[in-house]
């Protein structure tokens, strides 16, 4: 329909995880993506958005068919978008387990867009504290070698998003939003207006008091889902294909992906497993540190 009626877009089926949908477990499931050809910008709508388009796509061709009057308002069309809605850019995934021996993190951590592609860097810190806010000094160090330990003790940290980078320039008005473990609302960062301005510098504390055996488990085995989302904004130099119709920029495209060399495959975000060996590491250098001082102790006391 879109060819035939000169539409300028294209629709493709896409395969969403549960994170890229803003979740952590679940089934993998079809969206599908409306792309404008003149701009190069993009829209995934859930399968039934989709299908009560594709009702009213249907009614305009077949207006369209018979000769009457088929155009409708921007408003109206089931072929357009509009440019302020709010798209879904990608995730980052923040494992706790530091927390779950008391210990601060800080990492860069990638956001993978729906196709699990690197677009960009998200700087996020995890900071134990007290229930002031102040982080612990070198000497009031909380490192615990069991996180049992920590049961039915109270746990103050706080989580510092310092700043995103790297994102494509077509995004625009971007935040970071999350949800924690016990919450029933979203978290979200000020808005930043486009990828130059990188700054966030977000920040919330978290209290447990006191940490239950769930909640335990969840820090030491769970992730955390950081969310960029914001707008696109098309091409300063407007259509990318002005002397081509919907059927010809089609058939073009379909033309350069056959002649294009296979392309790389594509390397999945490891950042729950970055996060996890650094964690692993930092804690056996805790605990050497922790016998060594405990060995001169007692040669002292020899």
């Amino acid at each position: 329909m879109s060819e035939e009626m000169d539409r300028r877009v294209k629709f493709d089926i896409v395969m969403l995880s549960p994170q890229a949908r803003g979740l952590t477990a679940g089934q993998t499931e079809d969206h599908v993506r409306m792309r404008n050809l003149d701009s190069g910008l993009e829209w995934i709508w859930p399968r039934q958005k989709f299908l009560n388009r594709k009702f009213a796509m249907q009614e305009m061709f077949e207006d369209f068919k018979e000769g009457e009057n088929w155009q409708l308002p921007d408003e109206q069309d089931p072929f357009t978008e509009t440019p302020d809605a709010e798209v879904y850019i990608g995730t980052s995934n923040l494992s706790l387990e530091s927390l779950a021996y008391h210990m601060a993190l800080e990492i860069a951590l990638n956001i993978t867009d729906y196709r699990d592609r690197k677009i960009g860097v998200l700087n996020v810190t995890l900071l134990p504290c007290n229930e002031n806010g102040s982080p612990y000094t070198v000497e009031q160090d909380k490192f615990v070698d069991d996180p049992a330990d920590l049961l039915n003790q109270d746990l103050h940290f706080t989580l510092k998003i310092a700043s995103i980078s790297g994102l494509p320039p077509q995004y625009a008005d971007m935040y970071v939003q999350y949800t924690m473990f016990f919450e029933n609302e979203s978290n979200r960062s000020a808005v930043i207006s486009d990828t130059s301005a990188s700054e966030l510098n977000f920040s919330k504390q978290f209290s447990f008091m006191p940490l239950t055996k769930e909640v335990l488990e969840y820090l030491s085995t769970g992730a955390l889902l950081l969310q960029v989302w914001g707008k696109q904004r098309p091409p300063k130099d407007g259509s990318l294909h002005k002397s081509k119709n919907t059927k010809q920029m089609i058939k073009s495209e379909l033309m350069v992906l056959a002649s294009a060399a296979p392309n790389e495959p594509i390397k999945k975000t490891v950042d729950i497993a970055k996060v996890t060996s650094q964690m692993k590491m930092h804690v056996t250098e805790k605990k050497l540190a922790r016998l060594e001082e405990k060995n001169g102790t007692v040669q002292k006391d020899d």
